[in-house]
């Protein structure tokens, strides 16, 4: 029983995340952006829309005419001469130089702020991973230490046994609570496996084992002091809804590209509203006449449609239809975005609730809990050995104690994760979490 009574009442050995301790060359925010697929494609596409748009905001090209003439003479060898040189430049409201460059303009924002978004909803969902994985592998080291617990246990009945001071009950109901402890552990270090595996694949990760400091665990902190450190989170400000709606209307990128696309509804109506109107045309030239004399100067033009053999009101009743679609469109899409601003309050409404529930589950579980927990083993393994209570009394205890840790250990990080979703939830960046990821890994 000494050796029971020794290894109970010493402090069980915690995991803490390798991070903690050894620096990593790389931020795990950094590694994902790196090396996450998706997170590559997507800003591969952000590229791309970004030089589409750069060259769309291009003026119009100087275009250069150039007119000649080409005789033939019998005996004499073929001549060329220019006749006309001009340089000019169409201006209008059909110049890509001003409307193609708005409407480039607004579809390059759109497109920024959906591939923004999809990329911090990338990192957001690691960074929840990694908080669930480091979640079993708490779950899985305390259940380690129950399997262990448990073994002795089996030892000291057995040896009580042999001096006639227990029963062949008690070895049997000992065997039986190690069997259950045994498989638990198994079903834990395998949920762990499956996360960590996860969350290495999806983030392109698992070949150069980068993640894998984060998971070492370390053998100075007992588990009492390592979770009272997870406690601290209870302490991270919140704010009130009415504060963090007004600030995700600032920040959420998805009303944001909602906005946006209300503008591009109207620029591409403004865009035919003015189609059909005058163009100017601005040039210098050259020009030789006949008698070979040359000519220089200026020119200005207008481009002013007058008969279009009745095209131009077949193309005036086209752009109303097409114009009444795109007052129809315009008030689906400012629809769309009221609609955003609704969804946004009652997700912040919804995450904030879900978060207040962990902190307080958190608090309480943090008070006088968890004293009374870290007393209550060892007391209880006291009380068996002088044979004040039943092994029946003890394992209770000790069912009470690993459950309240199990417990306290959930909602630590189950705060912490739907503080996250929360911050998500507002449209704050996913690297303006330090307060909240620092205590597992290294933000840039």
């Amino acid at each position: 029983m000494r050796s029971l009574q020794i290894f109970v009442l010493v402090s069980l050995i915690a995991f803490l995340p390798g991070a903690q301790g050894k620096v990593c060359a790389e931020s795990f925010s950094g590694l994902i952006r790196s090396n996450n697929a998706g997170v590559k494609r997507l800003e591969s596409e952000l590229k791309s829309a970004e030089r589409e748009a750069g060259a769309a905001s291009r003026p119009s090209a100087v275009m250069l005419e150039i007119e000649g003439e080409r005789t033939f003479e019998s005996g004499e060898e073929k001549k060329y001469e220019t006749k006309n040189i001009e340089f000019s430049k169409t201006f209008g409201p059909n110049d890509p130089g001003s409307a193609l460059k708005r409407k480039s303009s607004l579809e390059f924002k759109i497109k920024k702020e959906q591939t923004l978004k999809a990329i911090d909803d990338i990192v957001y969902g690691s960074y929840a991973g990694l908080l669930n994985a480091l979640k079993l592998a708490y779950q899985k080291k305390l259940a380690a230490e129950n399997l262990k617990i448990a073994e002795n246990i089996i030892e000291a009945v057995t040896k009580k046994y042999e001096v006639a001071l227990g029963s062949k009950m008690e070895i049997e109901q000992a065997v039986l609570d190690y069997e259950v402890q045994f498989l638990k552990a198994l079903e834990i270090k395998s949920a762990f496996e499956n996360q960590k595996a996860a969350l290495e694949i999806e983030n392109g990760v698992a070949e150069s084992g980068a993640l894998a400091s984060l998971f070492e665990p370390r053998q100075t902190v007992s588990l009492t002091g390592e979770i009272e450190t997870l406690l601290g989170s209870a302490s991270i400000a919140v704010g009130d809804v009415k504060k963090l709606y007004s600030d995700a209307r600032t920040k959420r990128r998805d009303l944001k590209s909602a906005l946006y696309e209300v503008e591009l509804v109207e620029a591409m109506a403004e865009m035919e509203r003015r189609s059909g109107s005058a163009e100017y045309k601005l040039g210098f030239f050259r020009s030789v006449n006949d008698l070979k004399e040359a000519e220089r100067g200026v020119k200005l033009g207008v481009s002013i449609p007058v008969y279009d053999f009745g095209r131009r009101r077949e193309t005036i009743d086209a752009l109303k239809l097409k114009m009444s679609g795109y007052r129809t469109e315009l008030g689906v899409k400012s629809f769309f975005a009221e609609h955003i601003e609704r969804s946004i309050l009652l997700d912040i409404t919804e995450k904030y609730n879900l978060c207040m529930l962990n902190r307080e589950k958190l608090e309480r579980l943090g008070g006088v809990g968890l004293k009374k927990a870290s007393g209550l083993l060892g007391m209880a393994t006291i009380g068996y050995t002088e044979g004040a209570t039943t092994l029946f009394e003890y394992q209770n205890a000790k069912k009470s104690y690993f459950e309240f840790f199990e417990q306290l250990i959930a909602a630590a990080f189950d705060f912490n994760i739907s503080l996250l979703e929360l911050r998500k939830a507002c449209g704050v960046p996913p690297d303006e979490n330090a307060d909240i990821m620092g205590r597992f890994i290294k933000l840039n």
